[in-house]
């Protein structure tokens, strides 16, 4: 499970560090642009609520996503890359979502005003570090199956095992999910056809039902 950024962290010292950090909060709608990692940004991002997506674009307009931010996660370009192509790299709202930016240098160097406190801060942006290794891990998982039939049905078998039930909600569009497995969008959508005309999978707009 991911940790909250100030877990074990009293209100107190919580207020405190958010003015040594320079934090502010900000508020997107669906498609805004948050940050944009080809730039060398100074903030770090903590995701309040909603969802987006670390999304790259190729010369040829080709989008693919990278990694996915939910509740609790960190991103900031420096977590992230060391050094970035000369695609497009920008993370972008999925759903509607609130912020919460700090100055990326002090967040990971201590301060002198709350040392102990920012130790824990620092264990809590570890954890979710490794939450986010570990969504990477299935991810490339699922992108190594060979083909889109493959990673389709891998794909709804790893919601089935989150959600407990047979029957899942799709959190994202087809095109987002699309993005997602690395495939072409009509391309995933004929395979979802087939896999319901072979009576593999129900499917009702972001229902779907797993038949075996």
């Amino acid at each position: 499970m991911r940790e909250d950024l100030f877990l074990g962290i009293s209100e107190d010292d919580r207020n405190r560090m958010l003015g040594c950090l320079s934090s502010f909060t900000k508020k997107y709608i669906k498609g805004d642009i948050i940050d944009n990692f080809n730039f060398d940004s100074a903030l770090a991002g903590y995701v309040i609520h909603g969802r987006c997506d670390l999304q790259k674009t190729d010369r040829n307009g080709n989008v693919t996503v990278i990694e996915t931010y939910e509740q609790n996660d960190i991103f900031s370009r420096h977590l992230s890359f060391s050094d970035l192509s000369e695609d497009s790299f920008v993370v972008t709202a999925t759903q509607n979502c609130e912020i919460l930016f700090f100055d990326d240098k002090k967040l990971l160097s201590p301060c002198g005003n709350c040392c102990r406190s920012h130790i824990v801060m620092m264990n809590n942006i570890l954890s979710s570090v490794l939450h986010r290794s570990e969504r990477m891990a299935i991810k490339i998982e699922l992108l190594s199956k060979k083909n889109t039939r493959d990673k389709i049905l891998g794909y709804f078998e790893l919601l089935s095992q989150k959600q407990q039930s047979k029957e899942i909600k799709l959190p994202v569009t087809i095109a987002e999910m699309a993005n997602y497995l690395c495939v072409n969008r009509s391309a995933m959508t004929r395979e979802i056809k087939k896999l319901k005309d072979e009576n593999i999978i129900d499917i009702n707009r972001k229902t779907v039902k797993l038949k075996n």
